[in-house]
């Protein structure tokens, strides 16, 4: 009896077991299924093309080059990056995904592009969307504070920023159901992001600029108390202006060192003005180091990924219940398919193979 059990529940391993359990009730209601099935396509088809509009994206590459400050840098005319830190290549990329950045683009967008983005551009909200609008149920309107808010949301939602460190590349691309805000997006993502690089560069120069115009100017006055200490000294002991000499030799000793104090702060003004006047041809000059390797391209066919993987889910779920629905009586009548079901409810062990009517 002992043999006869176990024999009974290695057949449960039987390849059959599943064929008449599963493969058979599908096969009876084959027609069942392939309805279920042809409906999910049918919804797919209809549905989803009036309700949801193809997406169109612009995408944008950008080269990080080396961080420079100086006018003799900015007139290299390679376009090789050197070594660029990957820490600086990632410190571009999040400033750009940054919501300062993302408001810095919204300033110089037109009305048409910030119009576009009130609508949605994901799948199901577009769905729910144009369900409410078929219902005539329509949207609140919302305060300004509320749809800058939205537009900011949004704006960072439709670009998207990557990058590679190692090879300073970062990617800006931008999607849109309108194929020239997609375009408007990503270009107004690239002016931004060099006006930005630019702006940052020149506050490096800028900052070398003002120190050196404050010790200049520091110089000059040290220069000019100079010059005035000597007037002094010969106004207060009458010694005519063009004589640097005097009949006393203490005199004479004193004023040597005031004129001596004089030529010092004279070409310490003189080299500090040289090196300021410097500074302002570096500022003047100075360029951005991210440059356009690839421009925002004009999308000309839409991308319907994410259309086509819905489409997918949606027959595939069609198909998945067709084939639920055929399965569910043997789940719920309790039909006997195989010898196995027998020995569950009975618990007695069968001999030989039970014998099959064949309808």
């Amino acid at each position: 009896d002992i043999n006869m059990s176990e024999k009974a529940r290695d057949k449960q391993f039987d390849i059959s077991i599943y064929t008449s359990k599963y493969g058979v009730p599908i096969l009876e209601k084959k027609w069942m299924v392939l309805l279920f099935f042809l409906v999910g396509i049918l919804l797919s088809l209809t549905l989803l093309s009036p309700l949801i509009k193809p997406t169109f994206i612009s995408q944008a590459t950008l080269l990080v080059e080396e961080p420079r400050s100086a006018i003799s840098q900015a007139k290299q005319e390679t376009l090789g990056t050197g070594r660029v830190p990957g820490l600086y290549v990632t410190t571009e990329e999040e400033k750009m995904k940054s919501s300062f950045f993302a408001a810095e683009v919204l300033k110089i967008l037109p009305e048409k592009a910030k119009s576009n983005l009130r609508a949605e551009v994901d799948i199901f909200p577009q769905i729910k969307t144009r369900v409410f609008n078929l219902f005539g149920m329509e949207s609140k309107p919302l305060s300004q504070p509320l749809i800058e808010i939205t537009l900011l949301t949004e704006i960072q939602k439709r670009v998207e920023i990557t990058s590679e460190p190692l090879a300073a590349l970062i990617w800006i691309t931008a999607k849109s159901t309108d194929r020239d805000i997609a375009l408007v997006l990503a270009r107004s993502y690239v002016d931004v992001a060099l006006a930005s690089n630019l702006e940052d560069n020149r506050k490096v120069v800028s900052s070398e600029r003002e120190f050196l115009q404050k010790q200049r100017d520091q110089a000059y006055q040290k220069f000019q108390d100079s010059e005035q200490a000597v007037y002094d000294f010969k106004k207060h002991y009458q010694i005519p202006g063009d004589f640097d000499e005097a009949r006393d030799i203490n005199l004479q000793l004193q004023m040597k060192r005031l004129q001596a104090h004089v030529a010092m702060d004279k070409e310490r003004f003189v080299e500090l003005d040289g090196v300021y006047f410097t500074s302002q041809v570096k500022e003047a000059g100075i360029v951005g180091n991210v440059r356009v390797l690839s421009p925002p391209a004009y999308p000309v066919a839409p991308s319907r990924k994410t259309e086509t993987r819905l489409m997918i889910i949606i027959i595939l779920g069609g198909l998945l219940l067709g084939i639920g629905m055929a399965l569910l009586p043997e789940f719920t009548h309790g039909t006997i398919r195989h010898e196995v079901d027998i020995a569950a409810v009975s618990h007695l062990p069968v001999l030989g193979h039970l014998p099959r009517i064949k309808t």
